[in-house]
């Protein structure tokens, strides 16, 4: 699991240009008593959203025999101040270190309430990538996965990411 401030990620901007900023804090999430570490994006552009940046990079262990279940390989915890996805959003895009080639995305992820958490924690709709989506079954042991986390927010709607899950077996 990698919880932020991921170790090594690098912060910057992404899409349009325009006035927007990164936020590394935590929330208390008072429903389920979880606190969540997080990078938050947030805009007070009007007319388009802006979107910040999250690159993270993950070496696959080496005794990595595959994905823990067809089901779910990665589960990331986000969460965004609307449930419109043209206010605020999460896209997520998936690489294999050395390529240009996205393995997997899942875009336009915002929440079904506005404020709560979408978490695996909370059991209640992270954004989630299966083993057999696009090309994830392809990783192997010692592979680098490229995670690039695009946080979009306009209005003052703040997309939040938190948690990253790997579910591998051994």
């Amino acid at each position: 699991m990698l919880v932020p401030e991921y170790a090594g990620a690098v912060l910057t901007t992404a899409g349009a240009a325009g006035t927007s900023g990164l936020t590394i804090d935590t929330d208390e999430e008072t429903e389920g008593n979880y606190r969540y570490n997080y990078y938050g994006c947030e805009s007070d552009h009007t007319t388009t959203q802006q979107a910040m940046r999250v690159a993270v990079q993950w070496k696959i262990p080496e005794d990595f025999v595959g994905w823990a279940t067809a089901t779910t390989a990665l589960t990331i915890d986000f969460s965004t101040e609307s449930i419109t996805k043209t206010q605020s959003r999460v896209d997520v895009y998936v690489f294999e270190e050395g390529t240009s080639v996205t393995v997997v995305s899942a875009t336009g992820n915002s929440v079904t309430a506005a404020n709560n958490w979408q978490s695996r924690r909370e059991a209640n709709s992270p954004i989630s990538i299966t083993a057999g989506q696009g090309n994830m079954g392809n990783f192997a042991a010692g592979d680098k996965v490229v995670i690039l986390l695009d946080l979009y927010s306009q209005d003052g709607d703040v997309a939040r990411i938190s948690d990253i899950t790997f579910a591998w077996r051994a």
